[in-house]
């Protein structure tokens, strides 16, 4: 009986394959063919993308991009390695000529334009003041230097682009400016993520905006004993070690001249790392150039009276350094100076003491910030010998080994001639309401 059963079954399907065989053979066509039609049209739609809104302190434009910026880009030719050395990037191999002064890059095999266009060296649009530029081939680039200078790689840690504006990285970039030219929004846009970063030129106002919900999360505020965030969300916390808060003192003021009166300032001061890690001078220690081996002036009464009598001095100081002012002014009275505290938004066109934030830059070299010759970086207008010709030679010698001694003599120097006080390095908070952001963006990168 189920022989027999089975044998119907067969016998009708058999049938009506037979019946309509061709209609069945178009349907499957046809649904195979709409198929493919759907799922093309649907490899094109635009896929949701994770959306994180992120709120920077500082003011940036097109040619200086926020550090966190150039991190998540990563598209610079070469990139910042251990111990702050300057390795390859997009470059795979370094030449450099015999003469020292030119630099040839030969880029990766692979590379693409985030408009999927093969990478040409010959599409990069760079300038460098004074460096002549050629392209000996598609896949490399040639820097030619009037005289030699040794920091010149770390000046090609910054993002490269095409003559479109196109770059070799994960994510495209668009650019927002104000009237004066700077950065008031970048938006990073890779296939899966969507980074909006808005920048505020101060926390009081990035901390409102991000309470009004316009962001939601900060990347770098300053730590500071009398903000309470606790319940704002999610904190996490980092020192800046290529930061350090500082009293620049103005080497040519009749009461300062004196190195011996600057010194004995610096023994007068009671506390000079709160809530932090203390900085030893102007390299980073996180650089390979880094000499912890410099005279500290830790807290010495005997020392600061014996100097220092019968002064007044100036104390200078931005908004968010004002208790720590206030704790150095009162450490300097118990001495006996008489201290003027003042504040200020900007870097004053003349003081005698200015308590401020210095940046160690990648590359140790120093000379913008402290030779005798660079009167608009150089905050203490430190006019000294030896420490320019320390800064000269330290820029105009290649091996790493020797230059490692040139910038550890200079620390030396610079800590006994003490044209500023290096304090500490800042603490830094980050603050977020998706705590998932921080697996994404590590708040060390914004460093």
């Amino acid at each position: 009986m189920m022989k027999k059963i089975v044998r119907r079954y067969v016998w009708l399907s058999t049938a009506f394959v037979k019946q309509y065989l061709g209609i069945i053979i178009i349907c499957l066509l046809v649904s195979l063919f709409a198929g493919t039609i759907i799922l093309n049209v649907l490899s094109k739609l635009p896929t949701k993308k994770n959306t994180y809104r992120i709120g920077l302190i500082g003011v940036y434009n097109s040619n200086n991009l926020p550090q966190l910026v150039k991190a998540i880009l990563a598209s610079g030719i070469t990139t910042i390695g251990p111990n702050q050395t300057v390795t390859n990037n997009l470059s795979t191999k370094l030449e450099i000529s015999p003469d020292e002064k030119t630099y040839i890059y030969h880029f990766k095999d692979g590379l693409i334009w985030n408009n999927d266009t093969p990478f040409k060296s010959t599409n990069i649009n760079l300038t460098i003041p004074s460096v002549k530029t050629s392209f000996p081939t598609n896949k490399s680039i040639s820097f030619e230097l009037p005289e030699k200078f040794s920091p010149f790689p770390s000046l090609l840690i910054n993002p490269i682009v095409d003559k479109s504006g196109n770059l070799v990285s994960d994510f495209k970039i668009l650019l927002s400016q104000n009237t004066n030219g700077n950065l008031t929004r970048i938006e990073l846009t890779s296939n899966d993520l969507k980074l909006i970063i808005k920048i505020f030129p101060n926390a009081s106002q990035v901390v409102t905006a991000y309470r009004l919900g316009e962001v939601d999360t900060i990347f770098g505020l300053i730590s500071n004993p009398e903000s309470d965030y606790k319940n704002d969300g999610e904190i996490e916390q980092t020192i800046n070690f290529n930061q350090s808060v500082v009293l620049f003192f103005n080497t040519q003021d009749p009461s300062l001249k004196d190195r011996s009166i600057r010194q004995a300032i610096a023994y007068a001061i009671k506390n000079k790392s709160p809530e932090s890690q203390r900085s030893l001078g102007p390299i980073s220690p996180l650089s390979w150039a880094y000499n912890p081996l410099v005279k500290v002036y830790d807290f010495d009464a005997t020392k600061a009276k014996k100097y220092l009598k019968n002064i007044s001095v100036e104390l200078a100081t931005l908004p968010q350094f004002i208790s720590l002012a206030e704790s150095i002014k009162k450490d300097l009275e118990e001495i006996g100076v008489s201290v003027n505290l003042k504040i200020t938004t900007t870097r004053p066109s003349n003081f005698q003491i200015y308590l401020s934030l210095f940046d160690s830059p990648v590359d140790p070299d120093q000379y913008t910030y402290w030779h005798s010759t660079q009167s608009q970086t150089n905050k203490s207008l430190l006019d000294n010998d030896k420490i320019d010709k320390l800064l000269e030679d330290g820029r105009r010698t290649m091996s790493i080994l020797d230059r490692k001694r040139i910038y550890a003599e200079f620390q030396r120097t610079f800590s006994e001639e003490l044209p500023a006080l290096f304090l500490y390095h800042p603490r830094y908070l980050n603050l977020t309401r998706n705590p998932e952001i921080f697996k994404i963006i590590h708040p060390s990168l914004a460093f």
